[in-house]
């Protein structure tokens, strides 16, 4: 088994999308969207998910008591995925930094176009 903590944000969704990539399967959209919506309204219990499970693979979440702005991801049932999610972890991260660092600069030119 392996597993990776990961802030509840766009560094998430990007993980969430490079894990469907490497599954080659959609995860369960609603369960996705309910991290987001349990992190915006419940701070205090602890939350279980499960997005993928297909044969021996299981992909799972864990949001621990009083911290809703993590989620604990595991993945179990397949070695190379295992092997591999620190690294989809990593990109995940890679891709928010310049998600965020676009955004800024598309803002930034906003506003001095409106100057």
């Amino acid at each position: 088994m392996a597993r990776e903590t990961i802030h509840i944000d766009m560094r998430l969704r990007f993980l969430f999308f490079g894990l469907e990539c490497a599954v080659g399967e959609l995860f369960r959209v609603q369960e996705m969207e309910r991290v987001f919506a349990d992190a915006k309204t419940d701070h205090v219990s602890q939350k279980e998910y499960t997005f993928y499970s297909a044969g021996r693979l299981r992909i799972t979440g864990l949001v621990e008591e009083y911290e809703p702005e993590t989620l604990i991801l595991s993945v179990e049932g397949d070695k190379k995925l295992e092997k591999a999610l620190p690294e989809i972890v990593k990109n995940a991260g890679y891709h928010y930094i310049r998600w965020s660092s676009e955004d800024t600069l598309l803002n930034s030119d906003r506003s001095s176009e409106t100057s």
